[in-house]
């Protein structure tokens, strides 16, 4: 008899640069979930073609560590067309995390993002520039065209929205409404609770980066998540690691009002749909408040 499918007991789904990072890291540090070291596994997505012998091997190490929950965040699912069908075959009732951030925003930090990969450069260091060449900008920012092809999968319920603005405010709160959805301890403190994520930062050496990565990666692969938390915020490893950051907001041009105005206006239909899709009536968003003036 052939092997059943393999799906964990929760998934983060999207959006690209959208807190999904402080999410992996929050549940990777709860003492009851398990989190693969690889953060974007990318299986019902780009790596479907590995197979689920593959995939059900990514979260073996979670016995050892005891968890009763196990899960995966990899933001490519959101916008592929296929992922919420081959999740829903392998699990209907695996739980999804639903990670946003005002749209427009989201678009241009993965213009930062892009920049900062080496992907764009020159005269496309521009946002306005970029945003023409890159049709996934925006495609990615259209929470209710995507968000509505999951819920033809899934009920409402099983997606539990998480919004950057919201951690941001009120991480632990965000928190303790995660750990409800996945009916674990919401009395946990994880170490990376009140880590910021800067997903506009650069180093002033990449040396630096690399060895900072791999230490902080190896760190997570070895059960020493808190430990990473904790070097971050001591006075020598921690004053020298921010010393090497570089917020790139102050080297790329930022978004032209023109232009955030133009994306408000194609996003507007979008953002009225999430509205009723997600059932809530608003969301933290200058770019919303600014069609409902």
């Amino acid at each position: 008899m052939p092997e059943p499918l393999f799906c964990p007991d929760f998934i983060g789904i999207g959006a690209q640069k959208c807190a999904t990072t402080w999410i992996a890291d929050v549940l990777g540090d709860h003492p009851e979930v398990f989190v693969p070291p690889e953060k974007e596994l990318d299986f019902f997505s780009s790596r479907y073609d590995r197979g689920h012998g593959w995939y059900r091997a990514c979260f073996s190490a979670g016995h050892a560590k005891g968890a009763t929950v196990a899960g995966e965040i990899s933001p490519s699912y959101l916008t592929d067309p296929l992922a919420p069908v081959r999740i829903c075959r392998a699990s209907p009732s695996t739980r999804l995390i639903l990670a946003l951030r005002d749209p427009v925003e989201r678009a241009y930090s993965a213009h930062l993002h892009e920049v900062r990969k080496g992907h764009v450069g020159g005269d496309l260091a521009t946002f306005e520039r970029a945003v023409e060449q890159n049709p996934m900008y925006v495609e990615q920012s259209r929470y209710g065209f995507h968000l509505r092809r999951w819920l033809e999968h899934f009920p409402r319920d099983q997606i539990h929205l998480v919004l950057q603005e919201e951690v941001r405010n009120d991480p632990q709160g965000e928190a303790v409404r995660l750990f409800g959805f996945l009916g674990i301890d919401p009395g946990a403190r994880p170490e990376a609770l009140f880590e910021r994520r800067h997903e506009s930062v650069t180093y002033r050496s990449s040396l630096v980066r690399s060895v900072f990565r791999t230490t902080g990666r190896k760190a997570r692969e070895l059960g020493l998540a808190s430990w990473v938390a904790r070097a971050k915020r001591a006075p020598l490893i921690g004053g020298f690691y921010h010393s090497q950051r570089i917020d790139m907001r102050h080297s790329v041009p930022p978004m032209r009002e023109e232009d955030r105005a133009r994306l408000i206006a194609e996003l507007e239909e979008d953002m009225r749909e999430l509205q009723a899709l997600a059932g809530r009536s608003s969301f933290p968003w200058p770019s919303l408040r600014a069609i409902t003036r």
